[in-house]
């Protein structure tokens, strides 16, 4: 994992409104708050109902490959609920700052 790679993740664990984040969780919904709030049906935005795996820190330390009708009853973890614009900008603005200095770097290259 590379420093910046590392940075996002720290990013993501400081937002989560909940320790379980990833489908329609708080932080995509935020995103998409942000990204393109027309999409974004806020009175569907709901709280996970994640399943028992039946491991001790599975989806937690530890990942286990499982469909979604196996981790959740309603298909979303972590809490939509909790979504806002403002968590979507303050994690979406610095990703797009980078996209936009990479690609600066990257057509600016000239061939050797």
């Amino acid at each position: 994992m590379n420093e910046r790679s590392f940075c996002c993740y720290a990013t993501v664990r400081t937002h989560a409104a909940t320790s379980t984040f990833g489908h329609a969780c708080d932080l995509e919904a935020s995103w998409s708050l942000y990204l393109a709030p027309e999409v974004v049906r806020k009175d569907k935005l709901t709280r996970g109902a994640p399943k028992d795996l039946g491991y001790r820190h599975a989806g937690g330390l530890v990942t286990v490959a499982a469909g979604f009708h196996e981790r959740t009853e309603n298909g979303a973890l972590g809490d939509g609920t909790k979504a806002s614009y403002d968590t979507g900008k303050t994690m979406i603005a610095p990703m797009i700052d980078a996209c936009v200095e990479f690609l600066e770097d990257f057509v600016g290259r000239k061939e050797s």
